[in-house]
């Protein structure tokens, strides 16, 4: 946190000085927060799940974690169905991958629509910790 200056509201003295370093703090721990996200492994959860003339299965959702790009497999939670990024859509342009924090819709092979359910997550096959054991 930044150290605190001296500032009225009245006037407003001091409050540009302070004003500057609690936005840079802010920023900083933003970018920090989403580098974290980005570092863990891609999970998304179903809002939609439609078919599309000519492509084949779209999902979308908000990614809550990881990163995805075009041509990786992934698993369909709670089935455990493998299936293929075939292409991504973020923030409504083409993209080569998809992160957290973005809204996101998923062209994936290897599964029908019928086989997707709203709740559904499109995650990484790696489990996400380490199995405990005695």
């Amino acid at each position: 946190m930044p150290r605190a200056s001296p500032g009225t509201a009245p006037d407003d003295a001091g409050i540009n000085a302070l004003r500057a370093p609690l936005h840079a703090w802010a920023a900083s721990d933003a970018n920090a927060r989403r580098d974290a996200l980005r570092r863990e492994l891609f999970r998304m959860p179903v809002d939609r799940v439609f078919s599309l003339a000519g492509h084949g299965t779209l999902v979308t959702g908000a990614v809550h974690g990881g990163i995805a790009a075009a041509g990786e497999h992934l698993q369909l939670m709670p089935a455990a169905t493998d299936v293929r990024v075939r292409s991504i859509h973020a923030q409504n342009q083409a993209s080569e991958h998809a992160m957290a924090g973005q809204r996101c819709a998923l062209n994936v092979a290897a599964i029908a629509r019928d086989d997707i359910n709203r709740g559904d997550w499109i995650a990484d096959p790696r489990p996400c910790c380490a199995a405990g054991g005695s």
